[in-house]
């Protein structure tokens, strides 16, 4: 083998091999510990001895001792203490981290470590068991017609009574409607925004707010459609 070729191999070799230097340590600066531990965040804290001679200070963390990938913003020393609350990055829930205090003059000597905690399972919403059978059965028709009813009739004693006192306001409105606006091929808005109104808290309670917005309107359109009608 050719030595030109040899010899920058060797030498490179030897680099890869070479042990990483020990980070400088410093006594005049000291890391504290790592309190508020989530899932997302963490407050590391540290002091220095003189903050005359130490006007700023910054952390380093990584995920193995004595490697550190990630160095925070300076912070000022002033009162001989720092903090720093980590948000979010570089922080993964239930990773372990190791970190240490630094300023110009070195690393702390003490490095800390700890686990974020593990992330929690998403929240489940449900609506009841009528809005887990319309949402199962794809959104049928079929399935909201029955959901809206029986939801509905409860509102009114339930049962076949409470039902049928549902259909029966919903189709005298209807037909007020219709009678106050008498003559008019399209069929009137106010019952489609009636029905949205109706329907929409029974489907989705966060959207109630909004649902009874709407029937508030789809009632004033029919006071003002009837009394267009009269006068």
């Amino acid at each position: 083998m050719k030595l030109h070729i040899l010899i920058p191999a060797l030498i490179a070799l030897a680099l890869l091999i070479t042990p990483a230097a020990a980070l400088p340590t410093y006594d005049g600066i000291h890391i504290s510990g790592t309190t508020e531990i989530t899932a997302s965040n963490a407050l590391l804290a540290g002091t220095v001895t003189s903050s005359a001679t130490d006007p700023t200070a910054w952390f380093v963390l990584g995920t193995s001792s004595g490697s550190y990938s990630y160095r925070t913003a300076n912070l000022s020393t002033a009162g001989g203490s720092f903090s720093l609350l980590i948000e979010s990055y570089p922080l993964i829930a239930g990773q372990t981290y190791y970190a240490r205090a630094a300023c110009p003059n070195g690393y702390s000597t003490e490095e800390v470590s700890w686990t974020m905690a593990t992330a929690g399972a998403a929240p489940t919403t449900t609506y009841g068991s009528r809005a887990d059978a319309f949402q199962a059965s794809n959104m049928s028709l079929l399935t909201l017609w029955d959901y809206t009813l029986e939801t509905g009739g409860e509102t009114f004693g339930g049962g076949d009574t409470g039902t049928i006192i549902f259909i029966s306001l919903i189709g005298a409105v209807a037909f007020i409607v219709l009678f106050g606006r008498a003559g008019d091929v399209i069929i009137p808005l106010e019952i489609g925004v009636l029905t949205i109104g109706i329907i929409l808290p029974l489907l989705a309670p966060e959207f109630a707010e909004i649902g009874y917005g709407l029937m508030v309107a789809a009632v004033l359109g029919v006071a003002y459609s009837i009394f267009r009608k009269v006068v």
